[in-house]
């Protein structure tokens, strides 16, 4: 990863995220806001139900492996 990565775990259960390892945001739209211009968003096994919505900026989204991981609409109206 490089420095500026900004990680999402959904199932991280402790205070003060910060996008670090340690402290992952729960939500990939929590990352994508926190990150720089060209950053990495990795983003762990799990089901995120969220719309995600990137402007301004470039990221990399990155999710840990297709199988694992799940971006789901969060209602019947809205898209992911």
């Amino acid at each position: 990863m490089e420095p500026n990565t900004q990680h999402v775990d959904a199932s991280y259960g402790g205070e003060g995220s910060d996008g670090t390892a340690d402290k992952p945001w729960t939500t990939i739209q929590a990352a994508i806001d926190a990150a720089e211009d060209s950053a990495i968003v990795a983003i762990a096994a799990g089901t995120y139900a969220e719309q995600v919505v990137v402007l301004g900026k470039r990221v990399r989204i990155w999710g840990k492996c297709p199988q694992e991981v799940t971006l789901e609409a969060p209602s019947s109206t809205m898209p992911a």
